[in-house]
């Protein structure tokens, strides 16, 4: 039997079989073939194949049909892991569906608790459904789901047989050429992504006025008879057309249009393809420009003559090449070749054919060229241009007739590995019926190659090559094809950055192409500072102003948040990279641009394995890190690097590609963030003296100002800081100067006080001292070498003891205070503090930004930064106080709000202050300190969303700073 079709059982399978059989066509073929209508258990069976086995169970499972499509980057509905942040409502369906008596409306989590369905996708409201017939690549029926009674406007509609929907036969009339080949396109990929030859494509048309494939099944149901006839007449016109394709076996033509990039080799900036070549002859441009312009277009293209031999139309390639010399002969200039040797620029390597494209023809160029070219691409790039172009399947049909298939990427990276392409592709062309193996036939399967998964592959490489070399026409090419054969084996990936003028033998002059200072701006940003392609601007850095060329942002970058970024030597002089993407402004004072902000982070080096800043190493590469997403350039300088003169600093960033800290030289910051020590001549000498006057000379912003941190660093002034609030001196540790008077006047009034120094932090020289009875004090300090002692002592011994222990810590009485002793509550038996973080945001208002435990790990007395743990607070609080929690936690958010409504109110510039709280057992609140440079605890109790939340305020309050005085967005 020539033509065996192997149905389902359903009806309309079995009345097409009674048609096609009683027809003559039998004898006008040569040729067996099989149709497979819905059937997918029947053995194998010969002859060609439309539908395989597996296309059909493919098309079956309807939750694979959604990952499929979507895997293949065609607009369907997202599958829906349901949660309590789910969007509802969603669509429940079973795995196998039912004529739409499956389908579930979904309104709450609660509902899809109590849900049967196998799996859930998102609901999206459509005003129009069809359902398309397509065969071998061709729409060749459509029709319109209708319903009489429809009312316009229903919140959810569900068109289906089930829920009284009909179909109609339509012809597209009311729709544009442009709207139907979107149709038409989405359809015809939808039905190849599944492995199919035929099927019936779902598409609705959202409220957007966007397709999308809603369903694709391998057969039809419920077809009338004009919807029968068409089946009928296109499976007989499709097998005609094989059996002739099979008897006649014409030379196919090829030609192709693989394309490169260009850049500096000295500085890998790319050259723009339109500054170097013209748009037509044998190497020009290809059609994608910046901003769809049509003006300057990024990419270049070789366009060889076409050939039935696919070693013409190589020669004509490497002739090319040698013409395009007298372009590209400079030393610096190169050319490039692969999936995306430029960040964000992806490359095809396009081959012509001069046949028709058909199903058959498609899917083995699928599944013998771009699978065995995948294995030989580099992962990550071949990864990041699959994401965009290279679906399986891509294809575009040619003025001649013929078509050019786009999928693989460019593979100009050697002669030989062209030349095998090439030859490859001859083959197929030729062979391709007899190529009809599908080894990208699961969802597994196509997963694995957009993921460039070549261990995936490993076992089906060897059947693939088997296959090609079992044809007639790879025996006239295996030289060329073997070593493309011998790489995929070894899954042997090719190198992006080798400048094909060195593979190609094209060699290079003596001579250096000059390139204008470039500012890359995106069309918005263009439009806000009235400025035109080709416009020069002045930006000042450092001391210096540049003349500035402006030129249009690439489209694949951050250009929709108004970003730029600028050439090489730019760069170099900000000290940032060519793909870093930063914004900029217009300062009115300078009448000039500005570029960042700039954020300093003022530090201390610490040599230490967590990196060259101690334990705020890792802060600050995430600063950096979040800083890059805001357009800002972030450094972290020591006091040691600025030169002021020349407006210049040695700063310190973090490279993330290289994984390594590295020094670069940098402009001075427009703001600064203190995290370093306490900047004073005692500290710094004239040092300290020309930071201080430079802040101020230079209009330089500071998140704390030095007014803030000069009274956070001083107990004492602090202490009598927060008593000009009546409303706080409640909750403030009696604190005064600390001398012999005041220490037997505290030592008599209080059962416990504490002895620190004035500006002292991490529990450096304190002393706790507590009453036994009249005579008998226990002292409790560290001494030189951070170990506790344990002292008891009388009365007349007491403060000879402590200015003693003061002297050896080569301080005075008078760097001391003393403070009141409170008894606090206690968790796990352990001193803790609760730390609660205020920081102003990007309106410079003040937010509570979290809330922290402090819990010392093994000191009962003294609580620092190297002897605690961080827990979260709300465990503390329920634990220690149970039902009386929220009481608690609102008098410290109640009392951090007076505090920094004080700062304000006393005009004291700060973006960032923590208040440190005891609590007693009585459910007092007390400031224990506030703090202007709180370590970030959030990472140690693993709220790492809040600890991001953190940093994006200090980088927000940056920006307003900065905004405050200048004109940008």
């Amino acid at each position: 039997m020539k033509i065996n079709i192997i149905t389902d059982n359903s009806s309309e399978g079995q009345e097409i079989m009674d048609i096609i059989y009683n027809l003559d066509i039998k004898d006008n073929i040569n040729n067996k073939f099989t149709i497979r209508w819905g059937n997918f258990v029947s053995e194998e069976c010969e002859g060609i194949e439309f539908n395989s086995k597996q296309s059909i169970k493919n098309s079956l499972d309807k939750e694979n049909v959604i990952l499929t499509l979507r895997r293949n980057k065609i607009r369907s509905p997202r599958r829906i892991k349901p949660s309590i942040k789910t969007d509802f409502p969603i669509i429940g369906r079973k795995y196998t569906h039912k004529n739409g008596t499956d389908i579930k409306i979904i309104d709450s989590f609660n509902e899809y608790k109590k849900s049967d369905s196998d799996y859930y996708i998102q609901y999206i409201k459509v005003t129009q459904e069809y359902r398309v017939h397509v065969m071998d690549l061709e729409v060749f029926f459509i029709e319109e789901k209708y319903k009489e009674d429809y009312i316009e406007g229903e919140e959810i509609t569900i068109r289906t047989k089930a829920f009284g929907w009909n179909l109609r036969k339509v012809n597209l009339e009311d729709k544009d050429d442009k709207e139907k080949e979107e149709i038409f396109n989405i359809s015809i990929k939808a039905i190849h992504a599944l492995g199919l030859d035929y099927g019936v494509v779902n598409i609705g048309k959202d409220i957007n006025g966007k397709y999308l494939v809603l369903d694709v099944d391998p057969t039809c149901k419920y077809m009338d008879e004009e919807c029968k006839n068409a089946y009928v007449d296109k499976l007989i016109q499709t097998i005609l057309k094989y059996d002739k394709l099979v008897d006649e076996k014409k030379e196919v033509t090829i030609g192709a249009d693989p394309e490169c990039l260009i850049k500096d080799k000295f500085t890998g900036e790319l050259i723009v393809a339109s500054e170097l070549f013209k748009e037509s002859g044998y190497f020009g441009l290809d059609d994608r420009s910046l901003e769809a312009q049509k003006k300057y277009f990024p990419i270049m293209e070789i366009r060889p003559d076409y050939s039935i031999n696919p070693l013409k139309v190589f020669e004509s390639i490497e002739q090319i090449l040698i013409s395009m010399y007298k372009h590209i002969h400079y030393k610096n200039v190169g050319i490039y070749s692969g999936s995306m040797p430029i960040y964000n620029y992806w490359i095809g390597g396009h081959i012509h054919f001069g046949i028709k494209p058909n199903s058959k023809l498609i899917k083995a160029l699928d599944n013998y060229l771009a699978l065995l070219v995948m294995m030989i691409e580099n992962p990550y790039t071949a990864r990041q241009r699959k994401t965009k172009y290279g679906m399986l399947g891509n294809y575009r049909l040619k003025y001649h007739g013929g078509f050019e298939y786009c999928s693989i990427s460019s593979w100009l990276v050697s002669p030989e590995l062209a030349k095998a392409v090439l030859c490859l592709a001859k083959v197929i062309s030729q062979e391709y019926l007899n190529l009809n193996k599908i080894f990208l036939s699961t969802y597994s399967d196509i997963r694995a190659y957009y993921l460039v998964n070549k261990d995936y592959f490993k076992d089906k490489i060897k059947t693939i090559i088997e296959d090609i070399k079992s044809t007639k026409t790879f025996l006239k090419y295996k030289d060329q094809i073997q070593p493309l054969f011998q790489k995929a084996l070894l899954s042997e990936s090719w190198n992006e950055q080798v400048d094909i003028k060195d593979t190609w033998n094209l060699g290079s002059s003596d001579k250096e192409y000059k390139f204008s200072l470039k500012c890359f701006m995106p069309k918005e940003k263009r439009k806000e500072f009235n400025l035109k392609i080709k416009d020069k601007i002045e930006i000042l850095i450092k001391d210096k102003k540049y003349k500035i060329e402006i030129l249009p942002k690439d489209d694949v970058s951050q250009e929709k948040n108004g970003y730029v970024s600028f050439s090489k030597d730019i760069c170099d002089e900000l000290g940032i990279k060519t793909s870093d993407e930063v914004q900029i402004w217009f300062d009115e004072n300078e009448r000039s641009f500005k570029i960042g902000p700039i954020l300093g982070i003022f530090a201390y080096i610490i040599n230490h394995e967590f990196g060259p800043f101690g334990f705020q190493s890792y802060y600050f590469r995430k600063l950096m890190k979040l800083g890059k997403n805001k357009g800002m350039i972030v450094y972290v300088f020591t006091i040691w690097d600025i030169n002021w003169e020349n407006k210049t600093i040695k700063g310190y960033v973090y490279d993330f590609d290289e994984e390594k800290w590295i020094e670069r030289y940098f402009c001075i910051p427009h703001v600064i963030y203190d995290r370093g020590d306490f900047v004073s001549e005692k500290n710094y000498g004239q040092l300290a003296l020309d930071y201080i006057n430079n802040i101020k000379e230079n209009n330089i912003k500071l998140v704390n100002s030095m007014e803030c941190i000069n009274l956070t660093n001083d107990k004492l002034k602090t202490y009598e800081f927060l008593k000009k609030n009546y409303y706080l001196e409640e909750f403030l540790p009696e604190t005064s100067q600390y001398n012999n008077k005041t220490l037997y006047d505290f030592v008599h009034r209080y059962k416990k006080v504490y002895i620190k120094l004035r500006d002292g932090s991490r529990s450096k020289g304190i002393f706790s001292i507590e009453k036994i009875n009249d005579d008998v004090y226990l002292i409790t300090h560290k001494n030189l070498y951070g170990y506790n002692i344990k002292i008891t002592l009388d009365k007349d011994n007491l403060s000879r003891y402590i200015e003693n222990k003061i002297k050896e810590f080569e301080c005075s009485v008078d760097d001391y205070i003393i403070q009141q002793g409170l008894v606090f509550a206690k968790y796990d038996n352990k001193n803790f503090e609760i730390r609660v973080v205020m920081q102003k945001n990007s309106k410079g208002i003040w937010l509570r930004t979290c809330m922290v435990g402090r819990v010392a790990i093994n000191n009962d007395k003294f609580l620092d930064s190297w002897d605690e743990k961080n827990i979260r607070s709300s465990k503390i609080l329920k634990e220690c106080f149970k039902e009386n929690e929220d009481i608690v936690k609102d008098k410290m958010i109640k009392i951090s709000k007076y505090v920094v409504d004080l700062i304000d109110n006393e005009n004291i510039i700060a973006g960032e202050v923590a208040i440190d709280f005891g609590i007693d057992e009585n459910l007092n609140v007390y400031i224990i300190e506030l703090n202007s440079k709180p370590d970030n605890l959030l990472a140690s109790i693993g709220a790492y969303k809040r600890r991001n939340i953190a940093i994006n305020r200090i980088l927000e309050y940056s920006k307003f700073l900065v905004q405050k005085t200048n004109s940008w967005s």
